[in-house]
């Protein structure tokens, strides 16, 4: 999990950046922030615990939901002419369903 740790790293890096940029975004990227940091923090203890055979249907799944939700994922690009009308389009057209896997 250390190795790949940078991967966690480089996320709230950019999501820092997307804030800086759009500050109207804050709230939604500092929520799906905190789950992700969180979810990660869950299997690093996971994978660390003494008991952790019994995580390996867990860490499956999650790597499934994983995989899934970056198949979902589009590049966001952000144009300084768009409208408020135009952005909050952008917004909908990336949105990703939070409980789409749950």
């Amino acid at each position: 999990m250390q190795k790949h740790r940078c991967r966690l790293e480089e996320f709230n890096v950019r999501a820092r950046e997307l804030v800086c940029a759009c500050p109207h975004v804050e709230e939604e990227v500092a929520w799906r922030l905190r789950y992700v940091n969180d979810a990660w923090l869950g299997m690093e203890a996971m994978l660390n615990s003494s008991a952790g055979s019994g995580g390996v249907d867990e860490l499956r799944y999650l790597r499934r939901w994983l995989c899934a939700m970056e198949a979902k994922l589009e590049p966001v690009s952000f144009h300084r002419r768009w409208t408020d009308t135009q952005l909050e389009m952008r917004k909908r057209e990336h949105a990703v369903s939070f409980y789409s896997y749950s």
